[in-house]
């Protein structure tokens, strides 16, 4: 190095390693300090240390010639191994369906870019998740605080499920990097929360959970005269709008489809009309879905036979609208283009909202959610089907199944749990039952 290059000194960071550290001549005192690393192939990286202090520089020069040889090492470009970058290409090299992609697009596009952009993926570890746990659980309240812009459906407290949803986004990247050698060691990031941080989440589920058979049918009635018999909506748009509403709900209910990806995903290409095997004259619509939640189902989802009608129904008025075609979405928006889950569930919520009809007996908020559970209920209660058929129709687990509708199970056949007799005898006297009946009636 020639006489510009002043207190020149060596770091030993490695073995056999002509790292240095050194001062500019030309520049103003306090000269900052560089660092100069030889390249494994030819050439020379030089950068400033930003600083003056030489402990510090020397620190600095470390964690500088640590990314440096780790960036050589896995063959990526250094100053590109930041998180951002990282991810993004994470985002276009991994194969996603595309429900998964939006889902793990956003969360990367809300969140995690804005904390983890300063990162590098090595720096990321279990005391920096609980920082973004911090940071994450405060976001909507200082959106809100500084002037920014709130969307309706923000939670202000989180969902457990919504933070399980990000850890996993983040483990699937830094498992990604681990992969392709940008990584030495995927960290341990640890499921558990703290009580701090606990209390500021919404561990109860908000949705999804049955309505009243009074809600249901009172709900029902008001969206058909809202959308069908009383749609007095002179824009077509609007008119629209609220018959693709309705139809919408009684669809997917009809044939437990999902209220998501696999129903807005849907074309009437995926139609399929087959004649019933036990009811002669009779037809049963299956969908072929091929998007949703988990993927595409392997097997149909199948409608009832009342169904059916809603679903030629439903294209009827697609067909006088414009759409309809089997190229065409079922549910499409009024460009044609799929209609967001999200637009309907808030054009669903204003209208029983003004009904009414706003929460569940447990006090779960009612949404589109909210229909496909009380779809399920009912088909348990009403039609005796047994825990593994109703899981296939659902297209999710028996042990889903088995945990969110366990009541649903008791009322189907409360006899399975009160009937403690063997060999078909019962154990109560005509006396006692006699005993029971009168003791009733001084109660109602």
């Amino acid at each position: 190095m020639s006489k510009y290059y002043l207190n020149k000194a060596r770091c030993n960071f490695g073995h056999g390693d002509n790292t240095v550290i050194y001062q500019l001549a030309s520049c103003d005192t306090p000269r900052s300090w560089y660092i100069r690393i030889k390249k494994n192939k030819t050439g020379y990286h030089q950068e400033s240390l930003s600083t003056s202090n030489k402990s510090l520089a020397l620190e600095r020069a470390q964690e500088v010639w640590f990314k440096f040889r780790n960036a050589e090492r896995s063959g990526t470009t250094y100053g590109q191994s930041d998180f951002n970058h990282l991810f993004l290409r994470f985002l276009n090299e991994y194969t996603w369906s595309p429900s998964r992609y939006a889902r793990v697009s956003h969360i990367f596009k809300r969140y995690l870019s804005d904390f983890f952009a300063k990162y590098e993926i090595d720096d990321i570890d279990n005391k920096l998740w609980k920082e973004y746990l911090g940071w994450r659980l405060t976001y909507w309240h200082r959106m809100a605080d500084s002037g920014g812009q709130v969307p309706g459906n923000s939670k202000r407290k989180p969902a457990l499920s919504t933070i399980r949803s990000e850890r996993q986004a983040l483990m699937q990247f830094l498992k990604w990097c681990s992969m392709h050698r940008l990584l030495p060691v995927v960290p341990q990031i640890s499921t558990r929360l703290d009580p701090g941080t606990f209390k500021n989440i919404n561990s109860k589920r908000s949705r999804g959970l049955p309505m009243t058979d009074k809600q249901y049918a009172r709900a029902l009635m008001l969206l058909r005269n809202w959308a069908i018999k009383h749609n007095d909506e002179q824009h077509w748009i609007r008119n629209f709008s609220r018959k693709r509403l309705f139809y919408f709900i009684l669809i997917n209910t009809s044939c437990l489809l999902r209220m998501g990806t696999e129903a807005t995903m849907l074309k009437w290409q995926d139609l399929e009309v087959v004649d019933s095997k036990t009811r002669p004259g009779i037809k049963i619509a299956m969908w072929s879905v091929k998007s949703g939640k988990m993927g595409g189902r392997e097997q149909p989802a199948v409608s009832t036979y009342r169904g059916l009608l809603h679903i030629l129904r439903w294209r009827q008025i697609c067909v006088k609208y414009g759409f309809g075609q089997d190229s065409d979405f079922v549910f499409p928006n009024h460009d044609g283009t799929r209609i967001p889950t999200f637009y309907l569930n808030k054009l669903l919520v204003r209208q029983l909202t003004k009904w009414g009809i706003v929460e569940t007996p447990v006090g779960t908020s009612i949404t589109l959610y909210s229909f496909r559970a009380t779809a399920i209920s009912r088909r348990i209660r009403k039609s005796n089907w047994d825990i593994a058929k109703i899981a296939a129709a659902a297209n999710t687990s028996i042990a889903t199944i088995s945990k969110h509708y366990a009541r649903e199970w008791v009322a189907q056949n409360p006899d399975r749990l009160a009937d403690t007799n063997r060999g078909g005898k019962l154990y109560l006297k005509e006396a006692e039952a006699s005993e029971i009946e009168e003791l009733l009636g001084e109660f109602e």
